[in-house]
């Protein structure tokens, strides 16, 4: 009778085990447990004539016998070796990291092969600038995560395939009179940079279109979710191509108590799986947003985030998992009014960073809030003379390019200084693992910022590049007294800011007619929806049809006009009533919102006003912090 088996049996050369391939994937590599091993002590017999040697093999060998354990006692117990997974993942991203740095120096090597005994061209400056910068970030990187020193060096600006000349600077002067004070110059060039580095008019709508694009894209796969934004486009120091970051929230997060405190660990989960959601669903390649969007990308840091690139407009929009940060705007508020030039010393130092990517946060930079700060404990600590932009300036690069790291730390609120080395700026639970030996605290040359709006946040934890920092800000401090001194160049902060004009030019264009074409959707929606009523008005009269007006102004976000009108307003009758058709007058004021301000717009037709609530407003900067009117097409239709 043939033999049935009860399971198929695997007739392959290479067999596969599951239980070998478990034992070599959890066991093998943690090495989590050894197991017993007994052994005699008593030396070897020696073998004797007639019997089989130790070369006999060891098939024709009986087992060896195991002797009794007399003491349990005495023999040896389990070993147990524990592994933090955590210090393997950080093993791994060195050896990442140290790929990475080995394929930059082999790039700057063929770089310096290829442009041997030839004119190098403006392109292959800026790939050379480009990888540099790349190159001494990482190897900063590298020395902090091993906790040793490294040299600052320092750091040039990007080069720009394309550069300007110098006196083509919007903020340069046109012809340099040595006769005029090199610091008003100076202080006038300030002004004149944040004036250009702000977003104009057709940028803010680019802007303020890509916002409320990403919320309605956002709110079609959960519609209990909002979006809000902060940071630099909240506080209103956001350049015209900065990134735009959204925090994600639930709607019922939003009704309760204002917490400074990050999400919970479940909330943070489930907050998470929704990103994960939105970035293959949504936004991916295959997601229902696909053409609106490129390079969406999941971050995994201290707050998770999602990233990405309007397709239309090229801005990047984070969609960010962090905590509420209504206490860092009121203190940053609190130091703009206290400081009226902070706004414009923030543009020329935050470029300043840029383009020598000293602001990349995940390459071991500085972020916009910490940078921000520091300028305030720059003021604070030492005092300002001028009281102008241009002292600011100076200060600062005084200030932080001598500063000793290794011996204190900076207080903002209040300014004091403290020993960090006896009082760490530290939460309890970072605090405790140090103390187990579960982390290394951070080297002692590292800058140590405390956060006002929080005790317990370091601004300066992330920031392992302050080495060449120290050195940049050494450099041009000393550069800067010089063009001061000689009071001779088209641009005195040319040497700061670098080719960030020459970079930014195309991108700027591009946003700009982006902007532009937003407009004007805008203009011929309020004009398409004027012409709308003043027919109902000719037909039924002016006392019909004013129950239909809700929702004539409505755009669809879908369909590529993205604003912005939501509802009507109550109804006004006017008085007067001009002989011929006004058209309709758009104004704008401000109002606080949960997702950031409002747009009320009041459209005049004819014989009443109507005023329209939309998600649509300019910054204050723009309209002075007052309600502005223009004209739009309108007549009859």
């Amino acid at each position: 009778m043939k033999l049935h088996h009860l399971r198929p049996i695997c007739r392959a050369s290479n067999r596969f085990s599951p239980s070998l391939a478990l034992y070599q994937h959890f066991i093998v590599p943690y090495n989590a447990l050894h197991q017993q091993r007994f052994s005699s002590s008593a030396p070897a017999p020696v073998a004797a004539e007639g019997e089989p040697s130790q070369n006999t093999q060891a098939d024709d060998l009986p087992p060896p016998e195991v002797p009794p354990v007399e003491n349990a006692e005495a023999s040896q117990p389990l070993k147990i070796t524990y592994i933090d997974p955590g210090r393997l993942r950080r093993e791994a991203e060195m050896a990442d990291m140290k790929k990475q740095l080995e394929k930059l120096q082999q790039n700057s090597e063929k770089l310096k092969k290829s442009l041997k005994g030839k004119q190098r061209s403006h392109e292959a400056k800026a790939r050379e600038s480009t990888n540099f910068i790349e190159e001494i970030m990482l190897k900063s990187r590298i020395a902090f995560d091993g906790g040793e020193v490294y040299e600052g060096l320092v750091v040039p600006p990007i080069s720009a395939p394309q550069p300007a000349p110098e006196h083509s600077y919007p903020w340069a002067s046109k012809t340099p009179n040595s006769s005029v004070d090199s610091m008003a110059r100076l202080n006038e060039e300030i002004r004149k940079f944040w004036e250009y580095a702000k977003p104009n008019r057709a940028e803010v709508f680019a802007r303020k279109n890509v916002v409320e694009q990403v919320r309605a894209d956002v709110r079609q796969r959960f519609p209990g979710h909002v979006l809000e934004v902060f940071g630099s486009e909240r506080t209103g120091i956001s350049f015209a191509t900065s990134d735009i970051d959204l925090r994600m929230v639930r709607r019922e997060a939003l009704d309760q108590s204002v917490s400074d405190k990050p999400p919970t660990h479940q909330e943070r989960r489930d907050l998470y799986r929704d990103l994960y959601t939105l970035r293959y669903q949504v936004f991916g390649n295959h997601g229902k947003a696909a053409g609106k969007y490129l390079l969406a990308n999941l971050l995994h840091a201290r707050y998770p985030l999602l990233s990405i690139q309007s397709r239309d407009s090229g801005l990047v929009v984070q969609i960010v998992l962090s905590n509420n940060t209504a206490k860092s705007r009121e203190y940053m508020h609190r130091y703009m009014v206290d400081y009226p030039y902070l706004r414009q010393v923030y543009a020329v130092v935050k470029t300043m960073f840029d383009q020598r990517g000293l602001s990349d946060v995940y390459r071991g930079g500085f972020g916009s809030y910490s940078i921000f700060m520091m300028i305030v404990a720059s003021l604070q600590n030492q005092a300002n003379q001028r009281n102008d932009a241009a002292g600011a300036l100076v200060n600062f690069l005084y200030y932080w390019g001598f500063f000793k790291t290794r011996e204190n730390g900076v207080s903002i609120d209040p300014p004091e200084y403290f020993d960090k080395k006896t009082h760490p700026v530290l939460t309890d639970a970072a605090r405790a693992k140090i103390a187990e030996g579960k982390t290394a605290p951070l080297p002692d040359w590292m800058l140590s910022l405390r956060d006002p709006a929080d005790a317990t946040n370091d601004l300066g934890r992330k920031g392992s590049c302050i080495l060449h920092v120290q050195a940049t800000l050494r450099h041009l401090v000393e550069a800067l007294i010089k063009d001061l001194n000689a009071n001779s160049r088209p641009s005195l902060l040319a040497r700061l800011v670098g080719d960030v004009y020459a970079r930014d030019r195309l991108h700027r264009k591009r946003l700009a007619a982006n902007g532009a074409l937003v407009q004007d959707q805008v203009k011929a929606s309020f004009a398409n929806a004027a012409r709308e009523l003043r027919q109902k008005q000719d037909v039924n009269g002016t006392a019909q049809g004013e129950d239909d007006v809700h929702g004539f102004l409505d755009m669809d976000m879908e369909s590529g006009g993205n604003a912005v009108a939501s509802s009507l307003g109550p109804t006004t009758d006017t008085t007067s009533v001009p002989d011929a058709p006004e058209p309709p007058r758009i104004r704008y004021h401000e109002a606080g919102s949960g997702e950031g301000n409002l747009l009320y717009v009041s459209v005049k037709v004819d014989n009443r006003v109507k005023e329209v609530k939309a998600d649509y407003v300019e910054p204050s900067e723009l309209l002075g912090g007052k309600s502005r009117d223009f004209k739009l097409p309108g007549g009859k239709a």
